[in-house]
């Protein structure tokens, strides 16, 4: 019972936090005007970018860690993270400096500085979740995931009633990184690292070309000139159907700390983590709930977009469908990501992942002419629908895919819950 009620904290936290990151957006969107929050638009593009892959990554290696680290900072310079965070922060600071000018419609270097600190900020915030998780205090991670968005979203709507400019609402993005002062004090009881810590590279780059998928689409359209409205738009229809896949990302700390620390109930690995994959394949009732929910939000979110966003923005039925289905593939995705990465198939993974990448690329190559929008939403769901077959093919076979062997050897008992 206990189990449940952590997962139901969860999903309540990430919902909160969903809901705030909107309050956010709407406030910021109508009080800076079209022009000015295309700024807000790609640093906030880059958090959810950079909250997606390390969110994930992070949080699995030091759950999965446990005993190993005695606090945050121990954790962020731990050689795992650094390998995930540092490569992250360049490659933002790489981009963000040379085409600063097409993606913020502004020269200053302020831009490209603000954007290269949030992946540290994500990182750290993802390792306090972590260190929480470990602890198996789940209710206070789900406080911490709504506490951060609702620090941003109360920000933003005080700066909405002083008239504030583009500079102070991407301030109160970085705002939200103060829940690293939550994290639990260093234990003097830390075990020492006999144990060998988790690779994380793998799930670290599933989760960013898998969250890539559904966040860089502004940043790409801004990089191609599009126009204004039309990236707002997209901005906006994607930061609304991102919710969903918010709410199954609110649970990878409970479904990693059962999987590895056993679960009070079972004294296992978790019931609800076994089951889900298992329901995915076989149960159609779950399938019939993906296509309603899809129908549902596809003919409901235009109408959230104009209610929220007012007249600035325009989402069509058919835009807004490809939106749903790769937000709809996406949750089952990190399902299968998570037991992927507990089985320790980092190489798999990225294999997977590439591919997926790839033929993503090509559609934009041979694609017919359509609108950028319309094309980016199809990558989407091309790239995840490819990417969540190739995993089920992997954890249902227990095959390895194309050439490449594992890291290290997976646990049968892990491939036995996965599968």
């Amino acid at each position: 019972m206990r189990s449940k009620r952590d997962e139901s904290w969860l999903v309540l936290g990430s919902l909160v936090s969903g809901l705030a990151a909107l309050t956010f957006l709407a406030a910021s969107s109508r009080s800076l005007g079209l022009d000015q929050f295309r700024q807000i638009i790609q640093i906030w593009t880059i958090w959810a970018l950079s909250a997606g892959s390390l969110g994930f990554s992070v949080q699995q290696h030091v759950i999965t860690s446990a005993g190993t680290y005695r606090g945050v900072f121990q954790a962020l310079r731990s050689q795992e993270v650094l390998r995930v965070t540092v490569p992250l922060m360049s490659g933002v600071a790489v981009v963000t400096t040379i085409w600063r000018t097409e993606i913020f419609g502004d020269s200053s270097t302020i831009w490209p500085l603000l954007a290269t600190l949030i992946p540290l900020g994500c990182a750290a915030t993802s390792a306090t979740r972590g260190l929480w998780a470990a602890r198996r205090k789940f209710r206070f991670v789900a406080f911490l995931s709504a506490f951060e968005n609702s620090l941003r979203a109360v920000a933003a709507l005080v700066l909405w009633l002083f008239d504030a400019g583009p500079g102070a609402f991407a301030l109160a993005i970085l705002l939200g990184f103060g829940v690293v002062s939550l994290a639990p004090r260093p234990s003097l009881s830390v075990q020492e690292a006999t144990q060998p810590t988790t690779r994380i590279y793998g799930s670290a780059i599933a989760g960013l070309l898998a969250y890539a998928t559904l966040v860089m689409s502004p940043m790409i359209m801004a990089v191609k000139s599009a126009n204004i409205i039309e990236t707002s738009s997209t901005f906006i229809l994607l930061a609304l159907l991102r919710t969903p896949y918010q709410l199954s990302l609110g649970l990878v700390p409970k479904f990693a700390a059962d999987r590895t620390l056993g679960n009070d109930r079972t004294g296992g690995g978790s019931v609800t983590s076994r089951r889900v994959p298992g329901s995915v394949r076989h149960r159609w009732a779950v399938l019939l709930c993906i296509v309603s929910g899809i129908v549902a939000v596809t003919l409901g979110a235009p109408v959230a977009v104009q209610i929220l966003f007012g007249d600035i923005v325009a989402v069509s039925v058919m835009q807004s469908l490809l939106a749903t289905t790769a937000t709809a593939i996406a949750v089952v995705n990190i399902v299968l990501v998570v037991s992927a990465s507990t089985a320790r198939l980092d190489r798999q993974l990225v294999t997977i992942w590439v591919f997926a990448t790839g033929l993503g690329v090509a559609y934009i190559v041979l694609a017919p002419a359509i609108s950028l929008t319309s094309m980016l939403c199809t990558v989407g769901a091309v790239e995840l629908g490819v990417a969540t077959g190739l995993l089920f093919v992997l954890l249902h076979h227990r095959v390895s895919p194309f050439v490449g062997g594992n890291d290290s050897t997976p646990d049968r008992r892990k491939w036995t819950n996965a599968g």
